[in-house]
């Protein structure tokens, strides 16, 4: 089977909170004046407008012979008037703001082959590349005159980032699993073991928060690393119910997926005077456990 296919939508616009702030800009500690400054908006917008989203696909599913299932797919996204989350270097107070348009196009791929009656593998690959065609201000900024204040985002900027501008995590720019599964019978009954690895690869554009070209770069920000994870799984099954002992996170791997940190303190001079802690989001460690099922 081949297909083509296309989509739109959008999402209504809404309203943000009241973000602290002097407005005679006299005390740059209040709220997030100094950032409202270094940004040139007089304070965070009050509503956000609609996004809208085209989406068109071009994929294909083949079976060859029972023995090899493929799945692939090409796509290309156009994302325009982003509705965005804003996190600003210094007071660190989010809000949400329309931060431009961006293009996210990739592929994918899943081959799945069985290559006995008891062995079978499954596996997939994907590619995505998702990035801010366009330079962005915050809502109400003034850009010109001699010197107008740096975009918010800039083109070329990834999408999404740890403690950044976009959605709150990381894009990986490929991933890959791999399973494997053999049946048995043992003891008269049929049973299973099961093994499954998943890749994910590190940062390979620069978000927001890596960029020095935008109002959003925070020196304390870096790039997510790559991730992998195994697990184990077997099983069997006793009259009406099945009994599989299962290993997560096989080797016990503590990867950063995520992070945000406390406000930054910068000097006269826009030097960071210390660096603020920092709340790491890892994975679940290794989880040893016990799946019963009762089928009637």
């Amino acid at each position: 089977m081949y297909y083509f296919t296309y989509a739109k939508g959008f999402r209504s616009g809404g309203g943000n909170a009241s973000i602290p702030y002097d407005p005679t800009y006299q005390n740059l500690a209040v709220g997030c004046t100094e950032d409202f400054l270094n940004m040139g908006i007089k304070h965070a917008p009050y509503t956000y407008k609609s996004d809208s989203v085209q989406s068109f696909e071009v994929g294909a599913k083949n079976n060859i012979d029972n023995r090899v299932r493929l799945a692939s797919s090409v796509y290309y996204i156009k994302w325009n008037n982003i509705q965005g989350n804003v996190i600003p270097p210094i007071c660190q107070i989010e809000w949400t703001d329309n931060l431009g348009d961006a293009v996210s196009k990739g592929f994918d791929l899943q081959a799945d082959f069985q290559l006995t009656t008891a062995l079978s593998i499954d596996s997939s690959f994907g590619f995505t590349d998702a990035r801010y065609t366009t330079n962005a201000y915050p809502s109400g900024s003034v850009i010109t005159g001699p010197h107008p204040p740096l975009p918010i985002v800039a083109a070329g900027d990834a999408v999404a980032g740890p403690n950044a501008i976009g959605q709150g995590y990381s894009i990986p720019p490929y991933s890959a699993t791999i399973g494997v599964q053999y049946k048995f019978r043992a003891f008269a009954h049929e049973s299973f073991v099961s093994g499954d690895y998943e890749y994910l690869a590190g940062d390979k554009w620069a978000d927001a928060a890596l960029d020095p070209r935008t109002s959003s770069y925070d020196p304390t920000a870096f790039p997510m690393g790559r991730q992998a994870f195994a697990s184990l799984r077997a099983g069997t099954t006793v009259g009406d119910w099945g009994l599989s002992l299962f290993v997560d996170n096989l080797t016990d791997a503590h990867p950063i997926v995520n992070y945000n940190h406390q406000n930054n303190a910068y000097g006269a001079g826009g030097e960071l005077l210390a660096s603020p802690a920092y709340r790491y989001i890892s994975v679940r460690p290794r989880t040893v456990g016990l799946t019963v099922i009762l089928r009637r």
